[in-house]
């Protein structure tokens, strides 16, 4: 049987990433197993899928409780969710491609679904506000610098 991680914050249940669970783990159960790993939120527990394990934090740590989990967890698939702020702010971002690196490495397919890729002459002040980052006038130089270069280790 495969056994594939979705790691995402499924909150509100109605979105892509609570659809797909769904569906999988209705229509597929005797091939799949399907495991959701969720940031450390008792209200995730609510969301209608099953298998939900409360694994990760909104800080710097996620890259390593996401990989732990899917070593203990034996997993043959990481499909992951990404979104700036999935897994925290501008510095959980940054490190996202060290997880599917370290995926990789460990011997995980890992699969990415981005949301939210947007061409980089829009990453402008409102855009970060919607985020709710700090000093968006100062960060989107930096940003528009940064997120190329995620992006794109992302896709290797």
């Amino acid at each position: 049987m495969l056994k594939i991680a979705m790691v995402s914050s499924i909150r509100p249940e109605t979105n892509y990433t609570a659809y797909l669970i769904e569906a999988l783990q209705k229509h597929y159960s005797e091939r799949i197993e399907v495991l959701v790993y969720t940031e450390k939120d008792e209200a995730n527990l609510k969301v209608p899928v099953t298998n939900i394990r409360l694994v990760w934090n909104r800080d710097w740590r996620y890259v390593f409780q996401i990989l732990l989990s899917a070593r203990r967890d034996k997993v043959n698939i990481v499909h992951l969710q990404h979104e700036i702020n999935m897994y925290g702010g501008i510095s959980t971002a940054v490190l996202f491609p060290l997880l599917v690196f370290l995926l990789r490495v460990f011997g995980f397919r890992p699969v990415v679904t981005a949301h939210a890729a947007i061409p980089i002459k829009l990453i402008d002040r409102r855009f970060l506000e919607v985020f709710n980052w700090p000093h968006p006038l100062l960060l989107t130089p930096v940003v528009k610098l940064i997120f190329p270069i995620v992006y794109f280790l992302i896709g290797l």
